[in-house]
């Protein structure tokens, strides 16, 4: 019996000691060009993509940290000065949206302004279903939206588990904006 509590004892001590070392995995993640910091669990990866459009060539460097639970990126475009004064950063917002769902395949939960050290950015909500997962029907992801003048930051946290919610929470609590 002595030796069941004493077993007891220490799994719960070595559970104890990974949910801190968890949470002291938590490391800053940066935007490319070091106006937005957020934190994340772990080592983010570095991404860029280069696309063509209508509007010129559009290269988005992204923070990447993907588990089983959860998905955070964190992301700039630079758009020129002249594409965000002819669309208006309201239509920025709006092809953000659409392309944060576009991507997802999901569906809008809310769209609404959403502070950050005093400034106002756009917060999306949203729903998503992925086909192969029997198991979990429903994700949730959270994306918020920042147009400056010379480019748009998206931070985007995807849930996959439930308990990716509490650490997608986090992460965008986190965002700091610089100046």
């Amino acid at each position: 019996m002595k030796a069941l509590s004493s077993l007891i004892l220490v799994s719960v001590f070595t559970l104890i000691q990974t949910s801190f070392a968890q949470e002291e995995e938590w490391k800053e993640i940066t935007s490319m060009d070091r106006k937005i910091t957020a934190v994340a669990p772990g080592e983010a990866e570095n991404l860029v993509m280069t696309k063509r459009t209508l509007a010129g060539k559009m290269t988005t460097n992204i923070k990447r940290f993907a588990t089983d639970s959860i998905i955070i990126d964190l992301s700039y475009t630079a758009v020129s000065p002249k594409v965000i004064k002819f669309a208006g950063k309201e239509g920025i917002y709006k092809n953000s949206k659409g392309k944060v769902l576009q991507e997802s395949m999901g569906k809008e939960k809310s769209f609404a302004d959403y502070e950050v050290n005093g400034v106002t950015c756009k917060l999306l909500r949203y729903h998503m279903i992925h086909p192969d997962d029997k198991n979990h029907e429903d994700y949730e992801g959270l994306a918020l939206m920042l147009a400056m003048d010379d480019g748009l930051y998206v931070a985007n946290g995807v849930v996959l588990k439930e308990d990716g919610m509490e650490a997608v929470v986090k992460f965008r609590d986190s965002i700091v904006i610089r100046p």
